[in-house]
């Protein structure tokens, strides 16, 4: 599996952002009772002409085990282009 982008350095433990030239990406663990998923993923778009992110994209996306957050989201951002600059997947 891919390692995190160096710009995604934040704590894990509580929450994660990635900031592309076109998306900022969070990740954030909910508590422990929210029967939705342990991480919330939420996806906004600096400039809705250059990347326009909606309900067909289905953010906000919940999940409930780390690999799968990270997988789906490395998924996605490669299928979008849009690992930060200098990083690739």
């Amino acid at each position: 599996m891919a390692c995190l982008p160096n710009s995604a350095a934040n704590n894990i433990m509580g929450w994660l952002e990635i900031n592309t030239p076109k998306v900022a990406i969070t990740i954030q663990r909910r508590p422990h009772y929210c029967d939705r998923g342990r991480w919330l993923v939420q996806v906004s778009s600096y400039d809705d002409r250059l990347l326009y992110i909606d309900a067909s994209d289905g953010f906000p996306r919940y999940y409930f085990h780390t690999e799968v957050v990270m997988a789906e989201l490395f998924a996605w951002m490669n299928a979008r282009s849009l690992w930060p600059i200098g990083e690739t997947a």
